[in-house]
């Protein structure tokens, strides 16, 4: 791990991949509680399932209409959710090997900042997409576009550097992606397309590792990112209480 040195937990190592890794799990829970109560379904299925599409489009899931009609926040909530527990399973897996590598090399504030915008890109890939060819609006989650996003800005740094140890890296935190597209349905790989591409040109135009003049200049889009996404997920929750439970 480039420059990574113990300091303790997990969080005091890594605190912006813990954080996410958190919120995505955190997520997931909702998913599962508003499935066991809207639909009645086992707690022990919803567990595995996750939550429908239904469930997921009331708590942030991209959908082409919503987002037409102004529900910009739904570019980043989407990345928070998950359709089963294989798929938020082997997302967080490849977050945290990615995080590992990432924010030690980056610093928590340029992370963070990669993290979101690319996974914003991959969403305005995907409906972009389906709007130039013509597609049907479809339900989107998942972190993967900005996993992507992560996996372009290492390919993008370790060319310009001609690292192999970062490419090894890189490599191996591609496993539980690959194994993703294997063992989860409907993958959106123009999200995957437009995340990565977006990484790429963070890995070739900003600098590998973190200084502290860089750390300067990378806080205040940090706590932009940061303040988007917590106004995103307030809405994410917002909408799902003001749509009454059936009783």
């Amino acid at each position: 791990m480039p420059g990574a040195m113990s300091r303790g937990s997990f969080y005091d190592d890594f605190p912006a991949t813990s954080i996410l890794i958190v919120t995505c799990i955190g997520f997931y829970g909702l998913e599962v509680i508003y499935q066991h109560k809207i639909h009645e379904t086992p707690l022990t299925q919803a567990l595995w399932m996750g939550g429908g599409d239904d469930i997921l489009l009331s708590l942030g899931a991209t959908n082409d209409r919503r987002l037409a009609a102004g529900e910009v926040w739904r570019l980043i909530s989407y990345a928070f959710l998950h359709g089963g527990i294989a798929h938020i399973l082997l997302n967080m897996l490849a977050l945290s090997s990615l995080g590992r590598t990432c924010e030690p090399m980056l610093g928590t504030h340029r992370l963070t900042v990669v993290y979101i915008t690319t996974g914003v890109a991959a969403a305005l890939a995907s409906v972009g997409f389906r709007y130039v060819v013509g597609s049907p609006s479809t339900v989107g989650v998942g972190a993967s576009g900005a996993l992507f996003g992560l996996v372009g800005l290492l390919f993008g740094l370790s060319f310009r550097h001609r690292d192999r140890h970062l490419r090894n890296d890189l490599l191996y935190s591609l496993i539980p992606l690959a194994i993703l597209s294997l063992f989860v349905g409907a993958i959106d790989h123009t999200a995957h397309a437009g995340g990565a591409l977006a990484g790429i040109g963070f890995g070739f135009f900003t600098p590998r590792y973190v200084s502290s003049g860089s750390a300067r200049r990378w806080r205040m889009p940090c706590y932009i990112c940061v303040a988007l996404t917590v106004v995103s997920l307030g809405f994410a929750v917002w909408n799902r209480l003001s749509i009454p439970i059936p009783r």
